[in-house]
């Protein structure tokens, strides 16, 4: 064996015995040894080496012990700091050692003033004797809970805790502490109060329903989906025949009782409800069943499907009623409705038809097409005492007419006023029972038919409906009975009629030849009854119809005597003259006068009246009348002359336009008029137009009384005799000086502006076309200034659009005042001017007209006590250097102009080829950029907006960008400012407010539910009066909710017009929508106007947290707009985050949210999704 190894087992026997040693208690074996005075060097020194051997084993389990220590100490802190509930270390009298962040937030508690602070003052004072007790119990039992205590928030607001309480180990002597933990209650305790008010409304809901359901006379269930009935109610037997527990036992006895040829409807309302996800009601169903008792019962089906919270069928629950009373009452009541239309068709009827066999025919089908009936037979008796015979019928084939049982329903008929019975009815005839079984009827009725006062017939009627005849209907078929009857007697009345006029016709012979023969107008009148008695040819022909329906007609029926302050004109004894009102058998109605006299007719005496005419007569006074008022109303004037042209008539209007009246003008001709304007030989032709053509239309001047001149429209018409001769002019006129002056006022607004009266676009190219004409031929040169006002939108934007009307107003008069008549000042629109020289376009004299206009422009200018100095920048093209045509000539000066601008403006500038590509550029990016948005070019960018510490999407910002066909994606910053300039952001806001609430309607169609979108608003949008119900239509066009909008605005925006801008944000407030302040700290506002508008956030701008952890001072200012937005009760937006230093400040400072390129740039919609949609936040804010 080596030394080494000899060595090595030394030191493992050694350690053996050290180990064994200290299990014996045995510390110090060379103590023992030298007590006991026996000393042994060797074994001394194997005692020394085992003693050795036991501090070393001694001093590794020690080091052990420290590492667990340590490992528990760091277990223990983190555990502390990152619980999500309050917790604070205390000593026995409260003060507070130790508190883990959810605390420090919770109670505003700094960690650098931590032990000023005592737990009690965290809680009402009411609950200081429970924590001094729970720290006394704990103290002494190690824990102790105190349940619900109030504490006090760092906003001082009351939440009810549950307290923990648990002793800490002490040491060396020293009294314990104690850790606190305080579990907030306020969410649990409302949870608990809800669930037991959902629970009490939930029984009282199932009682109300239950109570309903049992009770209720209709049919209540719930159907699984997997198609057992869960409840049926009481009411099913009542409608159906079967108990409830049938239908829970068998689910197909519905399909069962059901009518086979409503089953399959039934069927498909089930698929229905199956595939359908809503709980919205659906629409009724109606559908027949056999009761038990095997009764039709007519049912009206409503249900809705069942669906679980997550989504899932479960069946269906619906309503039965019976509706089997109201159907019937339908079909009777369309019967009844039929039966009426056959009363009106069979009086139309007897009033028509004169035959009765062609009136019988014609009943009897009415009956059958109108009244419904599958069947009707009129029986008359062919003399009296004979049994009827079929005279007429209808529905029926010949044969089984014949085979009909009349006797039977005669003799019932002579025994009863009428008959009607169901085939099954005992006491029906059994004779016609058993016909209306063969020839399937169900039910008949016999009703008598009566002329003079006597039975001579009936009439039959038949249905194969079990309930043709209700009482009502029979009560109608009645009717339609009295009306056959009333034929028959009408027809009887009529042969009589006939008889009587031909025995009376011979012995009027004599007399009728006077009476027929006569044009006048006669009637002969039973005085005592006041009827028309007869009437000749000329009155048939005058009331235009046949003497018949004259005949035995009351006069008072065709006479309406004009009422008459003085009775009617006594001519000789018997004899008077009246007027009145006649009526035609047209309807016309025709003015009369009567001459009525009494004779005797074949001895009885009558009243004969003749009768004339006199409505043509009345009506031509009238239009006389008419006539002359229209001629007195008349607007325009209107004079009468004979042939000899002397005036004989005018109308007021002649006097009102003229001065003259009647009197000055009575016998002189037109010409007193003439204005001198038109000379001899206008007049001759219009005298040679009226001998021709009766007629002359025309513009000429005349002159007034009071010798003003005067345009009118004249038209003279000559007015000729029977004989086609003239004699009469007619001149009508109108004065035509107010249309002459609104001509000459749309003259001007067609070729002037009519702001500033300068020449307008349209009158400044007409006159450049015409200079550039005139200087081509002659050689001279021309000169172009475009002359646009540098900042003009601004002051507009900023004092309003009227001080900026009045500031071009005063600039106009200006240049105007400083320019030659001979030169073209005009306005093209807006802020732009341009100057055409023509003569002496030299280059001194365009220099110094610039000068001097630039020199007068910038004087100040004082609007509504703003003075503003205003100035200019001047473009200059000239002919034919710089263009030949005015368009390039235009676009030329404009180029220049704006080159003018691009070199600091207040200056002029000629026109070169090798102009700045700038501006060249400017045009072409200004024309691309007009239309971008219609042309879809405009594409928004989405940020994300996160939670600082979960890294949680809490929202987005919508950002625009502009696609250009040929330049690719264009970031906002190169085209927004474009935009202003141009007047065209509020347009492209406008895009952006409705694009983005589109975007996040899609968003949340495809289930993606993004909390908020932010989207910036323009000044010029924030100026608008349609701002609200821009954003309004918006929300309701895309069906977003308000609360997921939030506009931004900055502070300068905030601070140009603050009164309007509160008034603005609190309309968009109150919809719903969250503001917030964009860019905070970098503009300038007044708290005192923050702190009234309705913000939800700030935003800080990311000028300062860029240099958050390089910069102490911009820390101080992020830090001092935390605390501002805290105290504000706002939330915090930081912009610009790009490290995870800035995100760490951010948050230890109690700023939540976060945006920047440390979680992401602005995205496009897919990237967006692809990246965040799985952490997006579906609570609100970042909490």
């Amino acid at each position: 064996m080596s030394d080494k190894e000899s060595t090595a087992e030394d030191r493992q026997t050694i350690k053996a015995q050290a180990q064994e040693a200290l299990r014996r208690g045995e510390f110090d074996l060379a103590e023992q040894l030298l007590a006991q005075g026996n000393i042994d060097l060797e074994e001394v020194t194997q005692k020394l080496r085992i003693y050795q051997a036991e501090l070393e084993i001694q001093n590794t389990e020690l080091q052990e012990t420290q590492w667990q220590v340590q490992q528990a100490l760091d277990r223990y802190t983190a555990f502390f700091l990152g619980i999500p509930i309050a917790a604070v270390v205390v000593d026995r009298h409260g003060l507070i050692l130790e508190a883990n962040t959810h605390a420090q937030k919770l109670f505003g508690l700094s960690g650098q003033h931590l032990r000023r602070h005592f737990l009690r003052r965290l809680m009402l004072k009411e609950h200081e004797r429970q924590l001094h007790q729970a720290l006394v119990q704990a103290g002494e039992s190690g824990h102790y809970i105190v349940e619900k205590i109030t504490f006090l928030d760092a906003n001082e607001e009351q939440f009810t805790g549950e307290l923990h309480v648990a002793r800490l180990p002490g040491r060396d002597g020293r009294e314990h502490d104690f850790v606190c933990a305080i579990v907030d209650l306020t969410e649990h305790i409302r949870h608990e109060l809800e669930i037991t008010l959902a629970h009490e409304e939930l029984r009282e809901s199932e009682a109300r329903y239950r109570i309903l359901a049992d009770y209720s006379p209709v049919w209540d269930y719930w159907l699984g989906d997997d198609g057992q009935y869960r409840y049926v109610s009481p009411g099913c037997e009542s409608i159906s025949g079967c108990p409830p527990e049938q239908f829970m036992q068998d689910p197909k006895l519905m399909d069962r009782i059901m009518m086979p040829s409503d089953l399959s409807r039934w069927i498909a309302h089930q698929e229905d409800i199956r595939h359908d996800a809503s709980e919205l009601p659906h629409r009724c169903l109606e559908f027949r069943i056999r009761h038990a008792n095997g009764e039709v019962r007519w049912i009206e089906h409503e249900c809705q499907p069942v669906i679980s919270l997550d989504g899932a069928h479960q069946g269906r629950r619906g309503v039965n009623r019976d509706i089997t009373e109201r159907k019937q009452a339908e079909l009777q009541l369309a019967q009844v409705s039929m039966l009426y239309a056959t009363l009106s068709a069979v009086n139309q009827a007897i009033v028509r038809i004169e035959d009765e066999q062609l009136l019988l025919d014609n009943l009897t089908r009415i009956a059958v097409d109108y009244g419904r009936f599958n069947a009707c037979v009129i029986s008359l008796c062919p003399k009296p005492g004979a049994d009827p015979v079929p005279r007429s019928f209808n529905g029926l084939t010949p044969q089984q007419c014949r085979s009909i049982p009349l006797e039977e329903a005669w003799q019932a008929i002579n025994q009863q006023p009428y008959v009607y019975a169901h085939r099954d009815d005992p006491e029906a005839p059994p004779q016609w029972r058993a016909w209306a079984r063969r020839n399937g009827i169900h039910t008949f009725g016999h009703y008598p038919l009566i002329r003079e006062y006597r039975l001579v017939g009936m009439a039959s009627f038949m249905s194969d409906s079990p309930d043709s005849f209700t009482p009502q209907i029979d009560r109608l078929v009645q009717d339609i009975t009295e009306d056959f009857s009333y034929a028959l007697q009408h027809l009887a009345l009529e042969q009589k009629r006939r008889t009587t006029e031909a025995a009376l016709q011979e012995s009027e012979s004599r007399y009728r030849s006077l009476f027929e023969n006569s044009h006048s107008v006669m009637l002969l009148v039973d005085p005592q009854e006041e009827r028309i008695v007869d009437a000749n040819p000329g009155a048939c022909q005058f009331y235009g119809c046949t003497r018949h329906p004259l005949l035995n007609r009351a006069l008072a029926d065709i006479e309406q005597r004009e009422p008459s302050p003085e009775p009617a004109q006594k001519l000789n004894p018997g004899a008077e003259y009246y007027r009145a009102t006649h009526c035609l058998a047209n309807g016309d109605l025709r003015q009369v006068e009567v001459y009525t006299g009494l004779i005797q007719v074949e001895g009885q005496t009558l009243r004969h009246a003749v009768v004339h005419d006199i409505t043509d007569r009345i009506r031509s006074e009238a239009r006389l009348r008419l006539a002359d008022q229209v001629f007195q109303a008349a607007a325009e004037g209107i004079v009468v002359t004979d042939v000899g042209q002397r005036i004989i008539a005018i109308n007021p209007a002649f006097t009102q336009i003229t001065g003259y009246t009647e009197a000055d003008v009575a016998g002189r001709t037109p010409a007193m008029l003439k204005s001198g304007k038109q000379d001899a030989a206008f007049y001759k032709a219009m005298m040679q137009s009226l001998q021709t053509t009766g007629s002359w239309r025309g513009e000429l001047w005349n002159r007034r009384k009071d010798g003003t001149l005067y345009p009118e429209w004249l038209t003279i018409s000559a007015v000729r005799d029977d004989q086609g001769q003239i004699t009469h002019y007619v001149g009508i006129f109108s004065d035509i000086g107010p249309v002459k002056e609104a001509q000459r006022q749309l003259e001007l607004m067609a070729h002037f502006d009519p702001l500033t009266g300068l020449a307008n676009r349209t009158l400044f190219r007409d006159r450049l076309t015409h200079s550039l004409r005139r200087v081509e031929r002659s050689g001279k040169g021309l000169a172009l200034l475009f002359i646009d006002l540098d900042r003009f939108k601004t002051i507009n934007d900023t004092l309003g659009h009227s001080l900026g009307d009045q500031l071009l107003q005063t600039v106009a008069k200006r240049m105007a005042d400083n320019v030659r008549a001979s030169d073209t000042l005009a306005r093209l629109g807006g802020d732009e001017f341009v100057l055409l020289l023509e003569n002496d376009a030299s280059m001194q004299n365009i220099q110094t007209l610039c000068q001097k206009i630039l020199g007068v422009l910038t004087d100040p200018v004082t609007l509504d006590e703003h003075e503003v100095i205003v100035t200019a920048s001047i473009g200059v093209a000239l002919y034919p250097e710089d263009g030949e045509d005015a368009d390039t000539l235009l676009k030329h000066a404009d180029m220049a102009m704006y080159e003018a601008k691009n070199t600091g403006r207040n200056d002029y500038h000629f026109f070169t080829p090798n102009l700045s590509q700038g501006v060249l550029e400017r045009l072409k990016m200004e024309s691309a950029l007009r239309g971008a948005s219609q042309r879809g070019e405009l594409v928004l960018h989405y940020q994300p907006q996160v939670n600082l510490q979960t890294r949680q999407l809490v929202g987005v910002e919508a950002l625009v960008r502009w696609q250009h066909p040929t330049l690719g994606l264009v970031s906002p910053g190169t085209f927004i400012c474009l935009a202003e300039d141009m007047g065209i952001i509020s347009e492209i806001g406008t895009w952006v407010l409705r694009e983005a609430c589109r975007q996040m309607n899609q968003w949340r169609q495809d289930g993606i539910h993004l909390p908020q979108v932010a989207v910036n608003l323009s000044v010029q949008q924030l100026e608008r009066d349609n701002l609200v119900s821009q954003v309004k239509m918006a929300l309701q066009d895309y069906q977003l909710p308000a609360e997921c909008l939030e506009l931004e605005v900055t502070e300068s925006l905030i601070m140009r017009a603050p009164e309007r801008t509160q008034s603005v944000l609190r309309e968009l407030k109150t919809l719903g929508i969250k503001i917030a302040v964009d860019d905070f700290g970098i503009g300038y506002s007044c708290l005192s106007y923050l702190k009234r508008l309705p913000l939800d956030r700030i935003k800080i701008d990311q000028s300062f947290v860029q240099d958050v952890g390089a910069d102490n001072n911009d820390e101080t200012i992020v830090r001092a707009i935390i605390g501002l937005s805290r105290s504000l009760g706002l939330e915090t937006v930081a912009e610009g985050v790009e490290s995870e230093c800035q995100r760490q400040f951010l948050i230890q400072e109690g700023c939540r949210i976060g945006q920047g390129y440390l979680f992401s740039k602005p995205l496009t919609v897919d990237a967006l999704i692809a990246q965040w949609a799985s952490t997006a936040h579906h609570g609100q804010g970042a909490d």
